[in-house]
Formats: C-alpha cells, structure tokens, sequence
C-alpha cells in the first residue's frame, strides 16, 4: 500500500502534526549551490522562462547553455546535453548526499524528432547518471510550458502521467485501477 509522503517546498509550513521527510530543492540552470536539511528531491531544469547563464557549474558546460532559444532553455538536445546535464547535476550536489530523487522535464516537441528520440538522448543521462548516484531514482514530470510549446504527451504512449526509471525498470504505466503507478512512497 503506497502512502503519501509530504514533502517540503520552500517555506510552506505544514499543520504541526505533520512532519516532511523529504524536501524539494530547485536545481535549474541559474542555481549555484544547494543547502540540503533532509533527504531531498532535486527539481532540475523545466524551462519555464529565460535564464540568466550565471553559474559557474552550468558555464563550463557549453552545449547545456548553448541549447537555448532566446534565453529558455531547450532540453535534451543530443547526447552530448545528456552527459553535460548528469556532470552539472553531479558537481551541484558536490559534496551533499546523493538525492534521493531527481525530477527531469521532458523536451518539448518543437525541436525533438519524436518520443523515440527522447528516450534514446534520456538513456545516455540514465547510464551515467546511475554510475553517479546508484540508489537515486529518476521522476520524469510531464508537462506543459505556452512560452515553448507542448511537452510530448507521454499518455499517448501508454505511460500514464508520468514515468518513473530506476535501475530494475523502464516505466511504470497505468496499474489496474486506472492511476498511474509513479508514486514515491516508503515501500520504493
């Protein structure tokens, strides 16, 4: 039976009887370091506007800001922007305990081919990204953003809201009842 787990957002306070067991921490392309106080999911890149480029850790990584338009970021562009991203995701925890999830976007369909595409750019962050942080599991949100155009519409491919990867599964589609089975919960 999965339970629901809060977790901590920002400064949102939750009814005293209610204690976070894990926090969210924002880790697009303008953040420069992390502050983690519990386990802790990192919320990477959704490109929901233009960034400003002024991290060190994403500068030194040219294709991830090259691949931009008019300051939003595009993502997963070629695979060279999948071994780039898992490099600014690694030296952004840095010394911090490895997260307990990473939550990725899903690129929009105006500049990838197809969902086909995605997966094969996705499995090269995946392979390096679980050499980095084994025991890390991988969200992919779907999405919406009227600034860039659509996300791909990963229902149309059988997978529900969402998918979620870790190292023994590709995704988890809708289960019986109909609702998606990518809940975190204690028993994952």
């Amino acid at each position: 039976m999965s339970q629901l787990i809060p977790v901590k957002y920002g400064k949102k306070e939750y009814p005293e009887d209610i204690t976070p067991s894990i926090e969210e921490l924002a880790c697009h392309f303008d953040v420069c370091s992390l502050n983690p106080s519990m386990d802790y999911s990192l919320h990477t890149e959704y490109s929901y506007g233009p960034r400003k480029f002024r991290s060190d850790l994403v500068n030194k990584n040219s294709t991830l800001v090259d691949s931009s338009k008019k300051g939003v970021p595009e993502l997963w562009k070629g695979g060279e922007w999948a071994i780039e991203f898992s490099t600014f995701l690694e030296e952004l925890v840095g010394e911090n305990n490895p997260p307990a999830i990473i939550e990725i976007h899903p690129p929009f369909s105006n500049y990838i081919k197809g969902l086909e595409e995605f997966i094969e750019i996705y499995s090269i962050f995946e392979l390096k990204i679980n050499k980095i942080f084994p025991n890390t599991k991988i969200f992919i949100e779907k999405g919406y953003n009227l600034q860039a155009g659509k996300f791909y519409d990963l229902k149309r491919y059988g997978y529900g809201q969402s998918i979620r990867t870790d190292k023994r599964e590709k995704a988890f589609p809708k289960d019986s009842a109909g609702y998606p089975s990518t809940a975190y919960s204690s028993s994952n």
